[in-house]
């Protein structure tokens, strides 16, 4: 046995020709391992076995991209929920795709000017407020020092939390919205989700 270029021989004899043949050892041989080899000590060495079962984090692909424009809603995000929103422009709202339903979302949000930031998304007629024109309001969990009318918006939406619902106080509909907050902060913490806040549309 010989080492050479961080590869492992054995010398072979056929017919009483010698040739090297280079020896596969698992798959790789550790680096720490390498100095230590030689002729004598080889036999005795344990080398580490790869397991198939080796955990490999599977980035999740977003739910829907968009960029739109922040529009003034109804108000009520701010003084009756205390849970600012930010309203998508109607031609945003009209285009999102088949794939965003009624209902609350999260995702990575950025207004321009800002970094990307954790936030939930609902979409709907919200039935609590009996709203006639579909809408998407997007909460940003961050407290701002100003509004951001007109400005720039993209969202990632990473995944689906729950479908819209109606309420019987605005009690029950504050701790929904802030349970739907906490939901999505810890789902968005995971390996397969963090990824999505360096994706290409929030580079506003």
């Amino acid at each position: 046995f010989f080492l050479k270029s961080g590869c492992l021989y054995r010398v072979l004899s056929c017919g009483g020709s010698r040739r090297p043949r280079r020896l596969k050892v698992g798959i790789k041989l550790a680096c720490s391992l390498l100095p230590t080899l030689s002729p004598a000590n080889f036999n005795k060495t344990r080398f580490p076995r790869l397991r198939a079962s080796s955990p490999l984090v599977a980035m999740a692909q977003p739910l829907a991209v968009l960029k739109g424009t922040v529009v003034k809603g109804f108000g009520r995000g701010s003084k009756e929920l205390g849970i600012p929103t930010a309203n998508l422009d109607e031609a945003t709202v009209e285009s999102l795709p088949e794939s965003v339903k009624q209902g609350i979302y999260f995702g990575w949000a950025q207004v321009a000017g800002d970094i990307p930031r954790k936030a939930v998304m609902s979409v709907g007629w919200n039935p609590f407020y009996k709203n006639t024109k579909r809408s998407a309001e997007i909460h940003i969990m961050h407290t701002f020092d100003k509004d951001f009318y007109d400005a720039q918006i993209a969202m990632v939406v990473a995944g689906f939390l729950r479908p819209e619902q109606n309420f019987p106080s605005l009690d029950a509909l504050i701790e929904a919205i802030h349970a739907d907050i906490a939901s999505a902060s810890a789902k968005l913490d995971s390996a397969e989700l963090a990824h999505l806040k360096v994706h290409d549309v929030l580079q506003l």
